[in-house]
């Protein structure tokens, strides 16, 4: 994982993140441990966040790779800020988010592509207190390699044949799909000299509920997520910040909790 900022001020010593299975069932939507660092995916309203002037990221991730076709994972980001006004501290935030996931023997393929938009409403210059409105619309599109696909009738005497006929009607091998999310957050610094700030936000995405199905079949849709997250940084000595982050997710009838940690010096 890399991220650049323009006026870098720290340097990560030690990144924690930690998954807490026993509320994990799964999730049908991409998620990565450092889930901190793809704030579209968790909150549009996080969009622009923080205190630099941008903020670029690159991800890769490839799992499973003991098995014949392991997921591979890369995303790209960026975000950034502009004054609303030299008369008051609102500001705009934007952003674009994409990635590609791949995994399997058939090449079962996500692009997708987040452009994100987010206006930040100063409550409280004093201490940093901003309350966030954030949106995004996304495309994804699902495909698979149909060349690639094997079936029961095209095995004879326990030899598989190409050249046999699979007798099944297979799908368009593309799948597209439009998503919108939106969400809200809260921020605020508080303490002696505002060391420590408080986070903490909702965001619902797949509004749309969009088909779900090569078949295009009425009735399956996918399930709206809702996300909760919540972030506290506080700074130790004058050189050592702590930062604790959590995210709750709601899918359909997955649930997942994922918190986080970085010291940073």
């Amino acid at each position: 994982m890399r991220t650049l900022s323009q006026r870098s001020k720290v340097n990560y010593l030690t990144l924690l993140a930690f998954l807490l299975p026993l509320l994990s069932f799964g999730q049908a939507d991409i998620h990565f441990s450092q889930f901190y660092e793809t704030s579209i995916l968790r909150n549009p309203a996080l969009t622009g966040v923080f205190g630099d002037d941008y903020k670029l990221g690159a991800y890769y991730r490839n799992q499973w790779s003991s098995i014949t076709n392991p997921y591979n994972t890369v995303l790209v980001s960026a975000e950034s800020h502009v004054p609303v006004s030299p008369v008051t501290d609102d500001f705009f935030s934007f952003g674009i988010l994409c990635y590609s996931d791949k995994a399997g023997s058939i090449n079962q393929k996500i692009s997708t592509f987040y452009p994100a938009i987010n206006y930040n409403k100063s409550l409280n210059t004093d201490h940093n207190r901003y309350l966030s409105v954030g949106f995004t619309g996304g495309y994804m599109q699902y495909s698979f390699d149909p060349s690639k696909t094997t079936f029961n009738n095209q095995f004879q005497n326990g030899k598989f044949d190409p050249a046999n006929p699979s007798l099944e009607n297979l799908p368009n091998a593309k799948m597209n799909l439009w998503d919108l999310g939106a969400g809200i957050n809260y921020n605020t610094s508080t303490g002696v000299d505002n060391r420590s700030t408080y986070v903490v936000g909702l965001s619902v995405y797949h509004f749309t509920q969009p088909k779900f199905s090569y078949y295009q079949k009425a009735g399956i849709t996918e399930n709206m997520r809702i996300n909760v997250n919540g972030a506290l940084s506080t700074s130790v000595t004058d050189l050592v910040s702590v930062m604790l982050q959590t995210n709750y997710a709601m899918e359909g009838t997955y649930r997942e909790l994922m918190m986080g940690g970085l010291v940073s010096w």
